[in-house]
């Protein structure tokens, strides 16, 4: 959206990055469906399953199960602290000051 404005205050002359369109036949014109697909507390259990056996840990496991079932992103995830989390109340606090982790190609900061 930003090159696309910056097309249209001809700052620059196009959009490097605008896909072009594809001669033939095009399959944009089917509808959305009404609902999205959700996985099933089951498929979040048979997915962390995997993740375990694929890694031999149980922490893939548990990070599966929480993201799965809580619907936070990674970045939150792998940023949680054991002091977010409150067992006792059953919650998880994404720390407003901390945030999450951020990744960039030579780092990574919370």
């Amino acid at each position: 959206m930003m090159l696309d404005d910056a097309v249209d205050e001809r700052l620059i002359p196009a959009n490097p990055v605008r896909r072009r369109s594809r001669r033939g036949r095009r399959r944009d014109n089917e509808p959305m469906p009404a609902e999205r697909i959700w996985a099933t507390p089951e498929q979040v259990v048979w997915i962390a399953d995997q993740a375990a056996q694929l890694s031999n840990s149980h922490d893939y496991w548990l990070l599966t199960i929480a993201t799965g079932w809580t619907g936070a992103r990674w970045g939150e995830m792998t940023g949680l602290r054991r002091a977010n989390t409150h067992l006792d109340g059953g919650c998880i606090v994404i720390d407003p000051d901390t945030g999450c982790l951020h990744e960039s190609v030579h780092r990574m900061w919370l």
